[in-house]
């Protein structure tokens, strides 16, 4: 869902199917992504154990134009904004490693420089972060703004990756068969902390 894709019927050529290679044959003018255990070397292959990052690339060559290099997260989490001196409250509602949107009830500058803090789950993150756009938002009072995270390296980066990745399958892990999800992590390629943290019984 966060993806915006739904389950289509097997015979619509609108559907997008993924599969292991040679483990099916796609009907006339249906464009497969093939799962593949070697030398997946074309824009159309994913090499398994599936990196979600790679996925999620691959999916996005195919349905979002232009794509979009990052994976992010639709969210609504309450985050805190540090501006002009003082905090304020705010709600994050997308969110990447490398930045996220937001909305505020006042106007902020491209190029201004804020910080923001926010939790997930157990994790509670904070960055500092420049504007990059803000407009107002349809119908209210309040403004949309994104925001580009600053002073990250590798090591940040890919925490956030593991926190969006983690979030990601959990939701999945919800509306799923519990051990037909657990066999499923198999086919992906998922940081040790992250697979340990799926694999726990809330």
């Amino acid at each position: 869902d966060s993806w915006g894709f739904i389950l289509c019927r097997r015979d619509d050529l609108s559907a997008l199917l993924l599969a292991e290679e040679g483990a099916c044959r796609p009907m006339a003018g249906q464009q497969p992504i093939w799962l593949c255990r070697f030398g997946a070397t074309g824009r159309d292959q994913i090499l398994l154990p599936v990196a979600l990052e790679s996925l999620w690339q691959t999916v996005e060559q195919k349905f979002h134009h232009p794509p979009r290099k990052h994976l992010r997260m639709v969210a609504e989490l309450k985050a805190r904004i540090f501006l002009r001196g003082e905090w304020f409250e705010t709600t994050l509602f997308s969110l990447s490693d490398m930045g996220a949107r937001i909305t505020t009830d006042r106007e902020v500058v491209k190029q201004e420089d804020v910080s923001i803090e926010f939790s997930i789950d157990d994790d509670v993150l904070k960055y500092n972060a420049q504007i990059i756009f803000s407009v107002p938002k349809a119908d209210s009072a309040q403004f949309q703004s994104g925001i580009l995270f600053s002073g990250q390296n590798i090591q940040s980066r890919a925490e956030l990756r593991s926190i969006l990745i983690r979030r990601y399958l959990k939701a999945i892990r919800e509306r799923m068969d519990r051990r037909a999800f657990q066999d499923g992590l198999a086919f992906l390629d998922l940081p040790p902390e992250v697979r340990r943290k799926l694999l726990q019984v809330d």
